[in-house]
Formats: C-alpha cells, sequence, structure tokens
C-alpha cells in the first residue's frame, strides 16, 4: 500500500516543465475566468435585485434615467467581453494538450458555453437599449436569469470538469499531493528490519 502511495506523489515530479507551465497557466486563466463571471453576477444584481422586488415600473421612471441604464449597458459588454478574451486564452492553452480525446471534448463543450452565454449577454444589450418597452422590466428579469443559469453551467463545467481533469491527468495532483506539498511532508516506505540488515550486509560484501 505504501509504495502505491508514494508512486501516486512521485507522479507529480515526472512531468515535463513545459507540460507543467502550461498546464498551470490555463489552470490560472479558467479560475480568473469563472472569478470575472462572479463579478458579472454581481453587477447584474444592481438591477436584477430591485426589479425582481417589484411586479411593474412606470416607463416615465425608466426614461427618467436612461443615462444610467446606457451606462450599465456598456459596462456590461465591457466585463463580458473581458470573459470572453480569458475564455480565448485559456482555450489556447489548453490546445497544447489537444492530442487527448478528452481534452477536446471538454474544450469543445466549453467553447459551445461560452457562445451560448454570449448569446444571451446579446439579447441582454438589446433589450437595455429598448428601455421604452412596456415589457422592459419583465425583460430584463428574465434575461438576466437565463444568464445567471448558463453562467452556473459554464462554472460548473471549469471546476467539476476541466480543473479537475488539468489537476488529475496533466498535473497528476490528488490530495495526497496538495497535502503532501502543503504541509513539506516526505513519505518513505517503511522496510522492514530484516530487509534492512540484508541490505546492509550486501553493501558491506560490495564493498570489501
Amino acid at each position: 500500500m505504501i509504495n502505491k502511495i508514494a508512486s501516486t506523489i512521485e507522479m507529480s515530479f515526472d512531468i515535463p516543465e513545459t507540460e507543467k507551465k502550461e498546464a498551470e497557466e490555463a489552470t490560472k486563466l479558467f479560475k480568473e475566468m469563472s472569478t470575472s463571471i462572479d463579478y458579472a453576477i454581481k453587477y447584474l444584481n444592481i438591477i436584477y435585485i430591485p426589479f425582481k422586488k417589484v411586479d411593474s415600473i412606470p416607463v416615465e421612471a425608466i426614461v427618467e434615467y436612461r443615462g444610467a441604464i446606457y451606462r450599465f449597458k456598456e459596462h456590461v459588454k465591457k466585463i463580458f467581453n473581458k470573459i470572453k478574451l480569458l475564455a480565448l486564452k485559456s482555450i489556447l492553452k489548453l490546445n497544447y494538450f489537444s492530442s487527448d480525446t478528452h481534452i477536446l471534448e471538454l474544450t469543445s463543450t466549453f467553447r459551445n458555453g461560452i457562445g451560448d452565454l454570449e448569446k444571451k449577454i446579446n439579447i441582454l444589450l438589446k433589450i437595455l437599449s429598448d428601455y421604452r418597452s412596456p415589457e422592459f422590466h419583465k425583460t430584463i428579469v428574465a434575461s438576466i436569469e437565463d444568464i445567471k443559469g448558463e453562467s452556473f453551467e459554464l462554472q460548473k463545467l471549469v471546476n467539476e470538469r476541466i480543473l479537475d481533469f488539468i489537476d488529475a491527468n496533466i498535473l497528476a495532483k490528488d490530495w495526497m499531493v496538495v497535502t503532501k506539498d502543503q504541509y513539506k511532508y516526505k513519505i518513505e516506505e517503511n522496510v522492514p528490519f530484516i530487509t534492512q540488515l540484508f541490505l546492509q550486509r550486501q553493501k558491506a560484501l560490495q564493498g570489501k
């Protein structure tokens, strides 16, 4: 059993530095993108939460704040352009491992997820431009809920499949490796005493 544990841990030292670097950079980019999605959702809540709490908002009240709505729309655009850029960089890093069919499957699913999110963002931007519509309040709430749902699925894909795959199959990380690195713990194989005596005897004989 101890041999298997030690072997699992030592696997992390056999990874070529180039592969390790690409995988670590990909991990960093995916995490940064996921954090940006969190920020985007919090920003959308600025308008979502108050709109969700009421049944309707007079068109005149919305028109009065059209300047604020425009600034909100432009910032939403900016936030999601950053998310798309991080997503692109993440995929390009994973392309280093494109010979792996599972990586190809994951990147394809991720790419489609970003495409679906982009479509929902474009719908929201269109709605924000049509602030004189009697349906503005209702469609804003529904659109943001769609974006939240798509964002959740995308982050789930990143955290539960892509990052886990990189850790387990490229960086050879599991809980033992992480704990060992965290506490600088060295796992050594316990050699029976009789075996130690035999090895010492063999070494002594070879030295003669």
